[in-house]
C-alpha cells in the first residue's frame, strides 16, 4: 500500500520559502526509502525551481566565487538558508531522475490523463484531492517506478552537467555515438520496463476493469517498444 502523499504547499514569502525548506528536508530524509519518494522529492524540486527561476540561470545551480553573482539566489544558497540537511548534489540526482521519468509520464499513466494533471501535481497531491479517476493513476505511476531504479533512468535521460555543457560551448567535444549492441540493449530495456509496468497494472487488477484510454496507451508503447527493439540490427 503506497505511503501518504505530501501535500505541497506553493511558497511566495520568505516564511512560506522557510515551511517549503522543511517539507524539502522532510521529504529528503524519506527519499533514502525507495523510489516513489525519491521522485516526490523531485517533483518538489521542480516545482521550487518553477518559483524561484532565477535558479535555472547559468550558475544558479551551484556555488559561485564571482563577486558580481553574489547576489543571485542559487540552489546552494536556497538550501543552505531553508534546507541545510538536503545535500545539493542529492538533491539535483533526484530532481534529474524525475525529469527523466516525465520524458515517459504519458506512457504510463496515459495520454488523458498526462494532459489533465502534470507529474509534479500527481505526485504530490494526496490521493482524495485528485481529479475523478487520477487516484488509480497515481497508484499505477507509483507501482511502475517502484520497480525501477534511479540508474536506470539517469542512464536513459540524465541532463548534461553543468560542466559538460560548459566544456562543449567552448570546444569541439560531441556526444559519443551509441554502437550498435548499446541501441539494442536500450530498446530491450525499454521494452522490459513496459512489460514490468503491465505487470504491476496486473497484479493491481486494472486488467479487470474497463479503460480504453489506459489499454490504447499500453497497446501502442508495447508495440512502438518492440518496433523499435526488431529495427535495431
Amino acid at each position: 500500500m503506497s505511503k501518504k502523499t505530501p501535500s505541497l504547499s506553493t511558497p511566495s514569502t520568505a516564511q512560506d520559502d522557510a515551511l517549503m525548506g522543511r517539507q524539502l528536508t522532510e521529504q529528503y530524509k524519506l527519499a533514502t526509502s525507495g523510489m516513489q519518494q525519491v521522485v516526490i522529492f523531485g517533483a518538489m524540486m521542480m516545482r521550487l525551481r518553477e518559483l524561484h527561476p532565477e535558479m535555472t540561470q547559468r550558475g544558479g545551480d551551484r556555488k559561485s566565487k564571482s563577486n558580481v553573482d553574489n547576489d543571485r539566489l542559487t540552489l546552494a544558497k536556497w538550501l543552505e538558508k531553508y534546507a541545510p540537511e538536503v545535500k545539493r548534489p542529492t538533491a539535483l540526482r533526484f530532481l534529474h531522475v524525475t525529469e527523466a521519468i516525465c520524458e515517459d509520464y504519458a506512457q504510463i499513466v496515459g495520454a488523458k490523463t498526462a494532459k489533465l494533471i502534470s507529474l509534479p501535481d500527481l505526485v504530490t497531491t494526496p490521493a482524495k484531492q485528485l481529479p475523478k479517476g487520477c487516484e488509480e493513476k497515481q497508484l499505477s505511476l507509483f507501482e511502475y517506478i517502484n520497480g525501477t531504479s534511479q540508474k536506470s533512468w539517469l542512464d536513459r535521460f540524465s541532463p548534461e552537467s553543468p560542466q559538460k555543457r560548459g566544456s562543449s560551448s567552448r570546444g569541439n567535444d560531441k556526444p559519443r555515438a551509441k554502437t550498435a549492441a548499446e541501441l539494442k540493449q536500450d530498446a530491450a530495456n525499454e521494452l522490459t520496463i513496459l512489460l514490468n509496468t503491465f505487470d504491476a497494472w496486473f497484479v493491481a487488477g486494472h486488467h479487470t476493469r474497463i479503460d480504453p484510454d489506459l489499454r490504447t496507451t499500453a497497446d501502442a508503447a508495447l508495440e512502438a517498444a518492440r518496433k523499435k527493439l526488431q529495427s535495431v540490427k
